[in-house]
């Protein structure tokens, strides 16, 4: 871990550019793991690290609310094997709700994304989004950035061997996966009871 010390402290910039893309691609794992970080390097500041996940967060969920509206300007039927005209016929039905989906699908494993072009594509307004991705955008790395940091924290995880820090990370990755897992199938099984059908086959893995 020295090396991100050093990294950290010669090229801040560099470093939380790196921890911004990281959002995209990976954010709770990317929590997760900073907030270990931050654990045991003293000179990576909770506020700076907390700040960047904010901003990521909102231009994330602008950016896939963008493109569900593009999509929608398209008429195109499907993203990422998810048909979207069923989808979005939901979504007019629950509109209302929209907000509520907005924060929770944050939590649930390979589904923000989902609800966000969704919610794009039937053309929810971008200010009515940003109600709730304020909310998210707080909650969301809040509540994982200070996982990873008690769980390092509290079990002085960086004390132990390599071997021995690997299969701590890969147990709390597993479990929070297991918890998303199980929140996005509470969250699709109500998604779909609005429009009075079943989970599709291939939404209930």
């Amino acid at each position: 871990m020295e090396w991100l010390t050093w990294f950290h402290h010669y090229y801040p910039i560099l470093f939380y550019g790196a921890f911004f893309i990281a959002m995209f691609i990976e954010g709770d794992l990317t929590l997760l793991f900073t907030g270990a970080l931050i654990s045991r390097e003293k000179n990576i500041h909770f506020y700076e690290v907390f700040i960047v996940a904010f901003i990521a967060t909102l231009i994330h969920d602008v950016l896939f609310w963008k493109i569900g509206n593009r999509l929608g300007q398209l008429q195109k039927k499907r993203y990422l094997g998810f048909n979207l005209e069923k989808i979005s016929a939901t979504m007019k039905r629950m509109e209302r709700f929209a907000g509520i989906f907005i924060v929770f699908s944050k939590f649930a494993w390979n589904f923000n994304r989902v609800i966000l072009v969704s919610i794009g594509y039937i053309k929810v307004s971008l200010q009515r989004l940003m109600r709730y991705s304020l909310i998210a955008a707080i909650a969301w790395p809040l509540l994982y950035l200070s996982i990873g940091y008690v769980f390092a924290d509290q079990t002085q995880l960086f004390r132990y061997g390599l071997e021995r820090v690997g299969i701590f990370i890969a147990g709390v990755i597993v479990l929070i996966i297991l918890f998303q897992l199980y929140i996005k199938k509470i969250i699709t099984k109500v998604f779909y009871s609005f429009n009075g059908t079943s989970v599709p086959e291939d939404q209930q893995k």
